[in-house]
């Protein structure tokens, strides 16, 4: 309850319901940065289950067969800790001729939750805000910064382009279905599991 009916965006959204710092009256969506989404210490970050809109650079696309579709979108071209988020888009997110292509600025607006320890957004709308299909450069960590050993200290690249450094040779892959099943994933030197 929300005996005062304090309301300080001023949305006509009581402070106790709103999970918006900025105003958004009725229905319309939290409008942030990837960034303030992902980031729980961020100010306004929103709490989970939020619609939300955000823009940024489509950074990788994958529509498995049999599977939903989803793809990466992340602030900048080269993306920083915390930029980077999964969208569940399914048939939003088109063909690889249809849909949003690598390097295209895109506005999503959906609902913001974490679904098995991964942040994402379930997509209401995609819409293309520049048919650019800029460059998009991965940024570069260590195997350390975003293993499982990594712990907590790997959350903020999650869903990010990144480029583990170190020459192509020195990165094996040492299993390729950890999980024995069709997850699409496996694990390389340094003990760290790709998607």
């Amino acid at each position: 309850s929300n005996a005062n009916q304090a309301d300080a965006d001023k949305d006509g959204v009581g402070d106790a319901c709103d999970s918006c710092e900025a105003a958004n009256p009725g229905a319309t969506p939290c409008v942030l940065a990837i960034s303030t989404v992902r980031n729980p210490q961020a100010s306004g970050h929103p709490k989970t289950t939020t619609a939300v809109s955000v823009e940024g650079y489509v950074s990788a696309r994958e529509a498995p067969p049999g599977t939903t579709h989803f793809f990466y979108v992340q602030e900048g071209l080269t993306g920083a800790p915390w930029q980077g988020i999964f969208i569940l888009a399914d048939g939003l997110a088109g063909s690889s001729t249809t849909g949003p292509k690598l390097g295209q600025k895109v506005k999503v607006t959906g609902v913001h939750q974490e679904i098995f320890s991964v942040n994402q957004i379930t997509a209401a709308t995609v819409t293309v805000t520049s048919p650019t299909q800029e460059i998009m450069v991965p940024l570069d960590v260590t195997a350390a910064q975003v293993n499982t050993a990594a712990g907590a200290g790997a959350e903020p690249y999650e869903s990010l382009l990144v480029r583990i450094g170190g020459a192509a040779s020195s990165i094996v892959i040492t299993n390729d279905n950890p999980d024995s099943g069709k997850f699409f994933e496996f694990v390389v030197t340094g003990n760290l599991r790709l998607d």
